[in-house]
C-alpha cells in the first residue's frame, strides 16, 4: 500500500465524531449508488463499476463528475473522506463490507445511512 493509502486509512480510522462540513448535497439515487460504490473498499477498479451498476460507461462518467462537483473534490480519496464525514458511507475500520460480487445481486449498496 502506498503512502497515500496509508494516510487515508489513518485519517478514516474510527471517525466516531466527524467534523461538521455543512449541509450534505442532494444526490439522486443513481448518483448516490455511484458514490457508495466508488467508496467501497473492495472495488478499486473503475472499469468494473458501470457493469456492477448496470449502466453505460458514459453514464457512469457523468454521474461520477456530478458527484465530484457536488462534493467539491478532485480524487477518490477526497471523496471517501467527505462521504465518511457526511456519514454517507461507513468507516473502513468499523463498518462491515460485502465483497464486490454481492453488490451485483444486492438491490441497495452497503453502507446505507
Amino acid at each position: 500500500m502506498g503512502i497515500a493509502g496509508k494516510g487515508l486509512l489513518a485519517l478514516l480510522r474510527c471517525m466516531d465524531d466527524p467534523p461538521a462540513l455543512g449541509p450534505v448535497p442532494h444526490f439522486p439515487p443513481r448518483e448516490l449508488e455511484v458514490l457508495r460504490l466508488m467508496c467501497h473498499p473492495a472495488c478499486w477498479l473503475e472499469k468494473q463499476m458501470p457493469a456492477i451498476l448496470g449502466m453505460a460507461l458514459g453514464t457512469f462518467k457523468r454521474h461520477k463528475e456530478k458527484v465530484y462537483w457536488k462534493c467539491k473534490v478532485r480524487s477518490r480519496h477526497e471523496l471517501i473522506v467527505k462521504a465518511v464525514q457526511w456519514r454517507l458511507v461507513g468507516c473502513y475500520c468499523t463498518a462491515p463490507h460485502a465483497p464486490v460480487e454481492a453488490l451485483v445481486t444486492a438491490a441497495v449498496l452497503p453502507f446505507g445511512p
